[in-house]
């Protein structure tokens, strides 16, 4: 069995795993970012490994499939890097990661202009579901409220996310 990782990061693009790779190295951390193909590599000597699921794209289910097959994953601890304009299968990923324990949600990036205040996501002040990010031919942003997207999952306890 592989040996766990310090931090183990899974993100639903390249662009957000990179990201995440490179705060963790600013941070003095060894990282490597890995592409996700169903398999695990047998990575060693790296305190913080961010996959790229490549999950924003796809189906739900299959988003689902890959973010459950990462639990597999030995991990000190886990994050999940989801798209700050809530684009993509983040909330059935969300909702996926629930048997790891406790999942705070940031769904906001302030140095970009995302936000996330009274429950209501912005990108430089304007609701994302009124932003540029809702025309997204691929994957628009639907809501700019997370909660009422996580309460449609099984998530438990959305107190939290105000």
């Amino acid at each position: 069995m592989p040996m766990a990782r310090g931090l183990l990061v899974t993100a639903d693009d390249r662009s957000g795993a990179m990201e995440s790779a490179a705060q963790c190295a600013d941070a003095g951390w060894r990282s490597v970012v890995t592409s996700w193909d169903g398999e695990h590599p047998d990575i060693t000597d790296v305190d913080c490994e961010v996959i790229d699921l490549r999950s924003r794209h796809v189906s739900p289910e299959s988003a689902r499939e890959r973010v459950t097959a990462s639990l597999a994953i030995p991990a000190v601890r886990r994050a999940h890097k989801i798209d700050s304009t809530l684009r993509g299968n983040w909330a059935v990923e969300i909702d996926a990661l629930r048997p790891a324990g406790r999942i705070l949600v940031v769904p906001a990036y302030p140095s970009a202009g995302r936000t996330c205040v009274g429950g209501i996501v912005r990108v430089a002040g304007v609701p994302v579901a009124d932003s540029e990010f809702a025309t997204d031919p691929r994957s628009p942003a639907r809501t700019s409220r997370p909660a009422a997207v996580l309460g449609a999952c099984e998530a438990a306890d959305l107190g939290a996310l105000r």
